[in-house]
């Protein structure tokens, strides 16, 4: 399973099953924080191989740099 909108590259397990998120194109948010934080990472995609024997790659790329900086005093995004 693959799915995006949680602005945070994640890779699980979950039943037998390979779940990964994708970071979002625009701003970062921090992981497990206790309140809503926003991360200096640049926006990111994930390029996903597959193989004619049903194996898989994935990776995550992360942009260079920010071309605007995030608004780190918000409540949200």
């Amino acid at each position: 399973v693959v799915h995006g909108h949680v602005h945070q590259e994640l890779y699980w397990w979950y039943a037998g099953t390979s779940v990964l998120s994708t970071p979002a194109t625009a701003v970062q948010f921090a992981a497990l924080a206790q309140a809503f934080k926003v991360t200096q990472r640049p926006p990111a995609y994930r390029i996903i191989e597959l193989e004619t024997d049903g194996r898989w790659h994935s990776s995550c790329h992360f942009l260079d740099s920010l071309q605007h900086q995030p608004n780190s005093l918000g409540q949200s995004y």
